[in-house]
């Protein structure tokens, strides 16, 4: 890699410095995030059981939930103009879409991340947070009002399997983790923290596969 240079093959085309944050213990930024999940849908769409109905969201689909939650009483909701949020509610309240995977950004640091998956009668949303907190109202109230709006199936809450963070700085590749697992538990294993180094190689082998796509 030049020392110099923009990162290629992705949506966000950063400066190949971010990259290092990827063999630290520097907390992983919206950027890398993006650089995850990318990966991480490709792998999907690679997998022999693809299915087109299972999307994996961008990481600012969450972000304009909140903002589209934040709004409610002064912006009518959906909108009268074309909008991707809007898009994705009918696609599910359609059945285009029957399962949606989100990363959250919460408590101005950490990352959780959400699995919304819709049945006949019951939509389940399953919550991962690497910490193990109970869920904030920050996630549940911006997603239920945005489903209610769209779908009419019953709202259900329940848990993701995540793995357990023990360190200060690993709830981004370990919320991405629980997602990747969700997926494509064959490809991605939950991290066992427990055992030393564990997270450090998953961090490393994040990095490298964007590295090999860049």
């Amino acid at each position: 890699l030049p020392w110099h240079g923009r990162i290629k093959g992705f949506s966000d085309n950063e400066d190949v410095a971010y990259l290092a944050a990827f063999a630290s213990t520097c907390w992983l930024s919206d950027v890398h995030e993006t650089f995850m999940l990318e990966c991480l849908q490709r792998h999907i769409r690679a997998s022999p059981d693809y299915d087109a109905k299972k999307l994996l969201a961008n990481i600012w689909t969450s972000k304009k939930i909140i903002i589209a939650y934040n709004n409610r009483t002064h912006k009518a909701y959906p909108p009268s103009t074309p909008d991707p949020l809007v898009q994705l509610g009918n696609d599910l309240a359609s059945g285009l879409k029957t399962k949606v995977g989100m990363m959250w950004f919460v408590q101005d640091g950490h990352w959780v991340s959400t699995d919304v998956s819709i049945g006949h009668s019951q939509c389940t949303i399953a919550y991962a947070d690497p910490e193990q907190r109970a869920l904030p109202e920050s996630v549940r109230d911006p997603i239920n009002w945005w489903l209610a709006a769209h779908i009419k199936q019953s709202l259900v809450w329940g848990t993701l399997e995540c793995p357990l963070q023990r360190d200060g700085y690993s709830c981004g590749i370990l919320a991405n983790n629980a997602l990747a697992h969700d997926f494509l538990p064959e490809v991605y294993p939950l991290i066992d923290t427990s055992v030393f180094g564990a997270v450090v190689i998953a961090r490393l082998q994040a990095g490298t596969e964007v590295i090999k796509h860049h």
